[in-house]
């Protein structure tokens, strides 16, 4: 259900869906699945932790906007 959510509001093509506008054919899954792997292998690691982060806060955007509870409850 969440994820629907975030689907309605992303048009193809837009900034909040991609950061990079490359757009590539390739003739077969295999080349494509190549292409991807040398993309990803020229990235820093610095890098990959900030699209992680950034995709994780684009996705819980919700939940992180709301201030946390930090009461330890025992039963």
């Amino acid at each position: 259900m969440k994820n629907m959510k975030l689907m309605k509001g992303i048009k193809p093509g837009s900034q909040t869906a991609y950061q990079k506008h490359n757009l590539k054919a390739f003739s077969s899954n295999e080349d494509a699945n190549e292409a991807f792997a040398k993309e990803m292998a020229a990235l820093s690691p610095t890098e990959h932790l900030q699209n992680v982060n950034a995709l994780i806060r684009k996705l819980f955007a919700d939940e992180l906007s709301r201030p946390m509870n930090k009461k330890i409850r025992f039963r």
